[in-house]
Formats: C-alpha cells, sequence, structure tokens
C-alpha cells in the first residue's frame, strides 16, 4: 500500500470538514474530520513502523494507543484524537447531533496542527 494515499485522504477528508462546516453540516464535520485525523494518524505510524498498513488500515482504537503509548511527546494529541473520535461517534451513530460549538475554531486548529505535524516526512 502506498502510505502517500492516506495523506492525500486526509487532506481530502479535511477539506471536506472545512465545505460541511460552512454549510452548518456539524455531523458530516465531525466525521471528516475525525477521518482526516485517522489518516494522520495511519500515515504516521505506518511511516514510523509502528503498524503495517496493507489492504486495509487499523482498527480506529489501535491509532488512539499508537498515539497514547508512542507519540508521547505531545500527549495532548492522543487525547484529541479521543476526543475527535468520541465526536465522529455521536455524529454517526447517537440519537443526538453534533453542534456548532463541539466543533469550535479553537480545537479544530489544534487538530489541524496535529496532523501536519504526524504528515510532516522531516519528524
Amino acid at each position: 500500500m502506498n502510505r502517500d494515499i492516506l495523506k492525500q485522504k486526509s487532506d481530502e477528508n479535511w477539506i471536506s470538514g472545512q465545505v460541511c462546516l460552512e454549510y452548518k453540516l456539524y455531523n458530516a464535520a465531525a466525521n471528516r474530520f475525525y477521518y482526516s485525523f485517522y489518516q494522520a494518524v495511519t500515515y504516521w505510524a505506518d511511516r514510523m513502523g509502528k503498524i503495517q498498513c496493507n489492504k486495509y488500515s487499523p482498527k480506529h482504537d489501535e491509532c488512539e494507543n499508537r498515539l497514547k503509548y508512542d507519540f508521547t511527546s505531545q500527549p495532548q494529541m492522543w487525547i484529541s484524537y479521543a476526543e475527535m473520535c468520541s465526536l465522529r461517534v455521536t455524529a454517526d451513530y447517537s440519537l443526538s447531533h453534533i453542534g456548532e460549538s463541539d466543533l469550535d475554531k479553537e480545537f479544530l486548529d489544534q487538530v489541524k496542527e496535529f496532523i501536519a505535524i504526524l504528515t510532516d516526512e522531516t519528524k
């Protein structure tokens, strides 16, 4: 599997999340932002030899654990990943909605910064 596809998908999902946010489609935005983060984590973990992506990407909790136990220089990263995952689960499966306040600018800016760190090939 060409891991660069994961980076491209991460970028595409981030842009999709921004479009959904512009249209106040908060559930869809949470889903797309989460998958952007997930694909960035998968890209990083595969590049660092923490997981091996073959035909399929790893399970979501495995990505969270790789951040928690292997990317210890920034512990807030896995916490933000877990929060984004929780938002995605609410957006996709809960009988409640994601609201604008759940996707505030400060949180999304932090997530975007983490995605940039994970997909930076020089680190």
